[in-house]
Parts: structure tokens; C-alpha cells; sequence
């Protein structure tokens, strides 16, 4: 494979540590270069990455000439994966409803169980009309022929414009569909749910047949993330600033307790990308759609969480639309953005007292490396962070477009020997002097039970920590030091 000079703007990082992102150069399949590329049409895309609980990694895109869905999975170092058949390649057509030929782009994937269910969008014909199609793959990826009819689900109703935005799969196996809907080429935009059953099959419970049509926008709008709770109910975002966030209950019908008469705006166009719930509260992170700023949104059933960022919202300065987005288990959220010929990648905590973007919570990693463009990203069980999209010429010398993926790992600290969970405070409780045993650079915060932050200090080489001033009582101390987190109780006497 051709070697390529890689310039790298690595980390713009404001903790007190090293950069937190670092490119692995054992990645992939270009020795030693650190990205994995594949060519097999025209024009390759790489749309989504998915990570299995085994490390797993599968990824959906499409080819040009002829314009298909392309499926690869590689192990989690970027070499191909042996249980996915003779190739870890594959390309699969979709038939239009009346068995023509037609366009198929790949652009979601989710997995099911031991399956992956693979979203498209399908041009049929003319160019402006587009349908959505949904394909099921068993884990060597071969078609499973069982799922919708004859191995698909086609949406594609004559003269309809559909928009695939997001694509969500419960842990029953419900699949989910958000877009948008649109008669012809003249007419408004209105959002768009579909509900199907785990087999491919239209939900006949939810809505109207299981598809659901409701607003209506002179612009292009539609429904970017879903979020299905434990009681069944479903949340969505839309892209619209007054019709933003709604709840609907399991059979499709809206939740007129939600928000402000069934839904919540923020007056923020916004692109939101995943959504999360953390105890009573929601998270919802995405692109801002006008400044194309990374965006968080914190609320409840009741309302925008006004404590958090500014009016419960919290955005940085950092500009790039945000191509993929998700929020960890641990609260930490994730964005891939696109701007002028690089693409970054960047995370910062939206729990825990952290405020969002903010000096010490803002890991920032940039890459100008052969006009290539990250359009997913997902993580591993080590949270190394793996990216996929599109480079040039990766392969051969006039390839054009190849499917381009990266794997970041989290980088040597600047204190290679230091240990973040042996951090000891003393005495506890403690009257006006905490003492630490070594000495510490990072931010320190104080919150009380109540989740107010009482203290913030950036230290350097600090072994003591004045509290004094505080009442008594009990307390959160939480600590980012040499890019790690940690968080203490603090009794103050």
C-alpha cells in the first residue's frame, strides 16, 4: 500500500497532561502508518462504525459504479475480521419496489442480538425522490433472508421524498426509523417515525401501521435521534428550533406531560445525534446548525435543565459540523467534525459536576491528512475511539475517494508512573488544610450534596488544599489531574 505523508495537528488539549488523543500507528492494514484503507469502486465511502462487546468492529458505507451498500469488519487493530467470510468486504443491491434497479446508499447500521441491521437510502429513478431500505446481516455476512421480504425492508411509496436521519435498535430487538417525509418536490417537510418488529415488519401497534407523520416545515426538518426508554416510551429530537423534543408513548400516540404541552424548544437549530438518560435527566449532543458548533442539551420530562450551560445548553467555540456523536456510559460525550480539508475528534464530560467544554474538560484532536473526512465514530471496551469515512487515494496513486478508517488511543501521561485511583486525602474529616499524598497539577472542584460547586482552583504541584472557608458538611471533591478524573468525599469538620 502507498505510503502517504501524514501532517498531524495533534491535540490542542487545556488540562494540565499531555494530549489525551494519540493517533495508533499499529491500526489498520498500511503497516505502521495508522489507518486502515479499502478501494473497491469509483468512489468508496466509509458512513458508520459500530463496536460488538467483543471488539468487534463493522462498518457500513457504499460504492459507486454501480452504487451499492458496502459492509466491512475488521478485529479491533484494523486487520480483517476471519469470521466474516473468505472477504471482510461486502457489497449488497436493493431491488425498487417494482424490482428495478436502483441507487443504494449505505449510511446506518446497528447491531441485533448476533445480527447487524444495515440502513440505506435508495434512489429510484429520479434523483430527488428517495426511499429508505433496510437489509438484516447474519455476523459472517451473508444476507439473512428471513428479514422483511425476501431479506429487506423497502420504503419507497411512489412520489415520495423520504430522508433517512437516524436509525435505533432496542435491546429487544425493535427497530426504529426517524427521517423525514415529503410529498414530491414542491411540497413541506414533515417529520417521520417508523416503528418495525424485530423481523423486518411494520409495527402494526404504533401509529398508523407502524409509521408516523406529524409537523409540518417549509425547509428541510427531520428526526436526527431517538432514544427509547425503559418503559417503552420513545424520545426524539428533531431538527426544527420549536419543534425540537418530544415524547411519544409506546403506541405512537405524544405525551402531553412532556415539556410545554407535549414538547420542548430551545430556539437552537440543532442536528442531535445521540440521546442519553442519567437518573431523572436526559443528554443530547449534536451540531449546532447554523454555527456548526458541538452542542449539549440537558433536561427533564418537564423541561430544560436551566443549571446546566445557558438555559440547558452548553456549546464550544470550536467550529465543524458534527458528523457523529455519542454519549458513554460514564457521561462522556464524543463528537467527529469536519471542516476545511481535517477532521476532529474531541470529548468532554457532561456529568458529574464537569461543566462541558470548559478549561480541564475539552480534549481536542486534529488531523490534515490526505483530504480525509471521519463521518462515524464509535469506541472500544478500552475506550480507545475508532473513526471511519473517506480519504484520497489512500490505496494507489488514482484511487480518488477510498473507505478510510483510525483507531485513538488515550496517550502516555505525562506522569507514566502516576496512579490516579491511589490518590489519598488526609486528614478526612478535615478542618481547614487537606492534604494530598504527592503532589498534584490539574483543576480541583468542590461540590456540595446538593450538586452546587462550591470551589474551583487549577493547582500546580499543590500537596495541600486550604478549605477552610467552607461550611460543615459533606462534599464532592472532584480532581483532573494528568488527564485523568477522580472524584472523593470530603467531610469538612
Amino acid at each position: 500500500m502507498k505510503k502517504i505523508l501524514r501532517v498531524l495537528c495533534l491535540c490542542l488539549t487545556f488540562t494540565a497532561a499531555a494530549q489525551d488523543f494519540e493517533l495508533d500507528l499499529n491500526f489498520g492494514n498500511d503497516s505502521g502508518s495508522g489507518y486502515l484503507g479499502v478501494h473497491d469502486g469509483t468512489t468508496d465511502f466509509f458512513r458508520k462504525v459500530i463496536a460488538s462487546n467483543d471488539d468487534l468492529l463493522y462498518y457500513v458505507g457504499y460504492v459507486v459504479d454501480p452504487t451499492e451498500i458496502a459492509v466491512y469488519s475488521t478485529l479491533s487493530d484494523g486487520t480483517p475480521n476471519p469470521a466474516f467470510g473468505d472477504s471482510p468486504l461486502k457489497r449488497f443491491a436493493v431491488s425498487g419496489p417494482n424490482g428495478e434497479s436502483t441507487n443504494v446508499l449505505g449510511e446506518w447500521i446497528a447491531l441485533q442480538d448476533d445480527k447487524l441491521i444495515i440502513g440505506a437510502r435508495i434512489i429510484v429513478g429520479d434523483a430527488n425522490v428517495t426511499g429508505i431500505a433496510l437489509i438484516r446481516l447474519n455476523l459472517d455476512g451473508t444476507l439473512d433472508n428471513s428479514f422483511g421480504t425476501n431479506g429487506s425492508y423497502l420504503y419507497a411509496p411512489t412520489g415520495i421524498d423520504t430522508f433517512f436521519g437516524t436509525l435505533e435498535v432496542t435491546a429487544s430487538g425493535e427497530i426504529f426509523i426517524g427521517g423525514r417525509y415529503r410529498v414530491g418536490n414542491n411540497s413541506n417537510h414533515e417529520y417521520m417515525v417508523q416503528k418495525l418488529t424485530p423481523n423486518g415488519v411494520p409495527d402494526s401497534g404504533f401509529a398508523d401501521n407502524g409509521v408516523l407523520i406529524f409537523d409540518s416545515f417549509e425547509f428541510s426538518r427531520w428526526i436526527s435521534a431517538i432514544h427509547v426508554l425503559d418503559n417503552g416510551q420513545i424520545m426524539l429530537a428533531g431538527t426544527d428550533q420549536d419543534e425540537q423534543l418530544f415524547l411519544l408513548n409506546a403506541d405512537g400516540t405524544f405525551d402531553g406531560t412532556f415539556g410545554n404541552s407535549g414538547v420542548i424548544s430551545t430556539q437552537i437549530f440543532a442536528d442531535l445525534k445521540d440521546i442519553e438518560q442519567f437518573g431523572d435527566s436526559f443528554f443530547a449532543i449534536g451540531t449546532t446548525r447554523n454555527t456548526i458548533e458541538p452542542v449539549i442539551f440537558k433536561f427533564t420530562t418537564t423541561g430544560m435543565d436551566l443549571t446546566f450551560g445557558t438555559d440547558g445548553v452548553a456549546t464550544s467555540t470550536v467550529t465543524g459540523f458534527m458528523e457523529d456523536a455519542f454519549i458513554d456510559d460514564n457521561g462522556t460525550a464524543y463528537f467527529t467534525s469536519n471542516l476545511g480539508g481535517f477532521y476532529r475528534v474531541f470529548k468532554t464530560e457532561t456529568a458529574n459536576g464537569f461543566v462541558p467544554f470548559e478549561a480541564g474538560n475539552f480534549e481536542l484532536f486534529e488531523n490534515a491528512f490526505n483530504i480525509s473526512v471521519l463521518y462515524g465514530i464509535t469506541q472500544l471496551s478500552d475506550e480507545t475511539i475508532i473513526g471511519a469515512g473517506i480519504g484520497l487515494n489512500l490505496v494507489a496513486d488514482n484511487t480518488g475517494n477510498d473507505m478510510y478508517a483510525i483507531k485513538l488511543t488515550h496517550s502516555t501521561l505525562s506522569a507514566p508512573d502516576f496512579e490516579a485511583a491511589d490518590i489519598t486525602i488526609y486528614p478526612n474529616p478535615v478542618h481547614d488544610l487537606l492534604q494530598f499524598d504527592r503532589a498534584i497539577s490539574g483543576e480541583v472542584r468542590i461540590y456540595s450534596i446538593l450538586g452546587e460547586e462550591v470551589f474551583s482552583r487549577e493547582v500546580v504541584q499543590a500537596k495541600t488544599l486550604d478549605v477552610a472557608a467552607l461550611s460543615a458538611g459533606i462534599y464532592l471533591l472532584h480532581l483532573r489531574v494528568y488527564g485523568k478524573r477522580i472524584t472523593k468525599k470530603m467531610v469538612k469538620k
